[in-house]
């Protein structure tokens, strides 16, 4: 197994550090393929500042600046194109997801032989810290009625912390350019047949920046699953 891991940069600076150094300390360099920073063209001046200077610090960092959209889903969707190894993993750089589960999420992969491993906020073990009360409510019972909709037993849809076989992200009609396509990326394996397994993860609220997922695109969210769902029943 060698990891290709995509990393979205908007506007973090310390916390990419931080990440790339856990990263580096945590996946030995026959398992670490690459990192793929992805910079957003909106990005401040001293976050690619930061970026340049990881890839000329770590021989496997790449980076790059977006050439579409500044969205976060054509972040993900530029860097599928671009990554060598045989599994991908997507995650955050601003302190969400805590690159100590990696570990974890490769062991569930060799133990089940899963096509995608999938981190789960909502599982025992897992959980929120920082997270506002109101919108953990709100993610609680969309994360249940997708479940329901999709008749799977995946409670978590919408954490961008995910292990993928590289076979699990070809071929598809990827349509979202913001948020709404971390719901999207695991959507339309699940349509394939491609096998998801779980592991409880803590999401961590970021450590600096401004998130872009605002309330309102809670409702973009719906109109993904919807969409996605009644391609599945035609």
């Amino acid at each position: 197994m060698q990891i290709s891991i995509i990393l979205p940069v908007y506007s973090e600076t310390n916390s990419v550090i931080e990440t790339v150094q856990l990263i580096n300390a945590l996946l030995p360099r026959e398992v670490l393929k690459e990192i793929i920073m992805v910079v957003s063209p909106r990005s401040t001046e001293e976050s690619v500042l930061i970026c340049k200077r990881l890839s000329q610090q770590y021989s496997f960092i790449n980076y790059i600046i977006q050439a579409n959209n500044p969205g976060i889903g054509w972040a993900f969707r530029e860097a599928f194109g671009r990554v060598q190894g045989s599994h991908v993993l997507m995650m955050a750089s601003d302190g969400e997801t805590d690159p100590r589960a990696i570990a974890l999420m490769i062991q569930k992969a060799k133990e089940t032989g899963c096509d995608i491993v999938t981190a789960n906020r909502w599982a025992k073990g897992g959980g929120f810290e920082g997270y506002n009360v109101l919108k953990k409510f709100l993610n609680f019972i969309f994360q249940r009625t997708i479940g329901t909709m999709y008749s799977r037993k995946i409670n978590d849809y919408t954490y961008a912390y995910r292990l993928y076989k590289i076979e699990a992200l070809k071929g598809h009609a990827w349509k979202e350019t913001k948020h709404p396509f971390l719901l999207e990326s695991l959507l339309r394996p699940l349509k394939k047949g491609f096998t998801v397994e779980q592991i409880p993860v803590k999401w961590h609220a970021r450590k600096e920046g401004k998130s872009k997922n605002t309330f309102w695109q809670n409702f973009e969210y719906i109109n993904t699953a919807l969409g996605i769902y009644f391609e599945r029943q035609g």
